[in-house]
C-alpha cells in the first residue's frame, strides 16, 4: 500500500497492524489490504481525533457561557426592581413634604366656629366624671395619604410597631421600621413613646431606617413620626 500523500510505500505498524506508517510524511494511515487509489477509506487518523476533541471541548465552554449570561440577566432585573422601588419612595417623600409646606402656608379661617357654651362644658364634665374611661388603644393599621400610588403604612400590635413603604398601588412593600411599642396605661388625648429598632429584622432591609430608636407621637387622632431621606427630614402623619 502506498502513502496517499507522497506515494511512498507504507510499512505496516508493528504496534497496530491495522495502520501503515509513512517514513517520508511521518504520518499514520489506516491499512487497506486490497488498496485502490480511488477508495477513500484510508483516512489519516490524527486530524479526525483532533476534530472530535475540539468539538467536545467546545460544548462545555458554550454551556458555561450560557450560564454566565443568564446570571447577568437575573442580576440586571433585580437591580431594576430595586431602583424602581427607590424612585417611588423618593417621589412619595418629596411630594409629601411639598404638601406639608402648602398646608403650613395657608391661613387658617376660624370664622363660623362656635365656642362651646359654659353649659355644654359643664354637662361634658359631668358625663366624664360618671363614666370610667379605658386606656387609649392605638393598636390597628395606620396609613398616610397616598401620593402617586405610594404611601406609608404602620401596624401597631400589643407590644410592637411595624412601618412599611408601600408603592405600586399596594403591590410592593419595603420595611422601614420594626420596633417596640409601649401602650398607654390610662386614657389620654395625646401620647408619646420611644420605639427601639429590631436590628435583627431590619439590618438587611434596603429601605429600612438605621436609627437605633425612633419617637412616635399620637394626638388628635393622628400618628406622627419623622422620616429622614437624602439629608431632608419630613414629619409623617398617619390616620387609622
Amino acid at each position: 500500500m502506498k502513502c496517499p500523500k507522497c506515494g511512498e510505500e507504507l510499512r505496516r505498524s508493528k504496534k497496530d497492524p491495522n495502520y501503515g506508517l509513512c517514513d517520508n510524511c511521518r504520518k499514520k494511515f489506516k491499512w487497506v489490504d486490497d488498496y485502490d487509489e480511488e477508495d477513500d477509506e484510508y483516512i489519516e487518523e490524527k486530524p479526525a481525533k483532533r476534530k472530535a476533541q475540539n468539538s467536545s471541548s467546545a460544548k462545555p465552554y458554550s454551556k458555561h457561557k450560557k450560564k454566565k449570561s443568564n446570571g447577568m440577566v437575573i442580576g440586571i432585573v433585580i437591580a431594576l426592581v430595586v431602583l424602581l422601588v427607590a424612585v417611588a419612595i423618593i417621589l412619595f417623600f418629596v411630594k409629601g413634604r411639598d404638601k406639608d409646606k402648602e398646608k403650613d402656608s395657608q391661613p387658617q379661617n376660624n370664622q363660623g366656629v362656635q365656642e362651646p357654651s359654659s353649659e355644654d362644658a359643664t354637662l361634658n364634665e359631668q358625663e366624664q366624671s360618671h363614666t370610667a374611661l379605658e386606656p387609649t388603644d392605638l393598636t390597628g393599621t395606620w396609613r398616610s395619604e397616598a401620593n402617586e400610588g405610594a404611601w406609608m403604612e404602620a401596624t401597631i400590635s400589643a407590644d410592637s410597631i411595624s412601618v412599611d413603604w408601600v408603592s405600586d398601588e399596594g403591590n410592593t412593600r419595603s420595611i422601614y421600621w420594626l420596633g417596640t411599642y409601649t401602650a398607654p396605661t390610662e386614657y389620654v388625648e395625646s401620647y408619646t413613646w420611644t420605639s427601639e429598632r429590631n436590628k435583627e429584622q431590619t439590618d438587611t432591609a434596603l429601605m429600612a431606617s438605621t436609627d437605633d430608636t425612633k419617637d412616635f407621637s399620637y394626638s388628635s387622632g393622628k400618628l406622627r413620626y419623622s422620616v429622614s431621606l437624602m439629608g431632608t427630614t419630613t414629619q409623617m402623619e398617619l390616620a387609622r
